[in-house]
């Protein structure tokens, strides 16, 4: 028979034993979920930067566009004030002839 500290009951222990491990199999369980959840929340909030970041590229390039009368192939890129934001744009030539590398940056200053 094992030694327990007086007023500890072998039945006691055992239940006292058997929270601790509900409680270390409870806490590691809610660490995962949490840690799960926050990452779909930070993944969300990327594409949402990314999209809206597209979309400031697009209407910048759109704008530089229409004031090109000739070919619009030839469009550089440039600033431009959407909204508030600060978009500036680089295209580039790409691997081939008939590719664009089209470089952004978004500023909210």
């Amino acid at each position: 028979m094992r030694m327990l500290p007086a007023g500890l009951t072998e039945e006691r222990a055992s239940v006292l034993a058997e929270a601790l491990v509900m409680t270390v199999v409870l806490a590691t369980m809610a660490a995962f979920m949490l840690k799960w959840t926050l990452g779909r929340n930070t993944q969300v909030a990327k594409t949402r930067r990314s999209v809206s970041g597209k979309s400031l590229v697009e209407a910048c390039m759109a704008a530089k566009s229409t004031s090109w009368q000739g070919n619009i192939a030839l469009v550089v890129g440039g600033t431009c004030n959407i909204d508030g934001y600060k978009v500036d744009v680089s295209v580039s030539n790409g691997p081939t002839n008939t590719t664009k590398i089209v470089t952004y940056s978004v500023n909210t200053d």
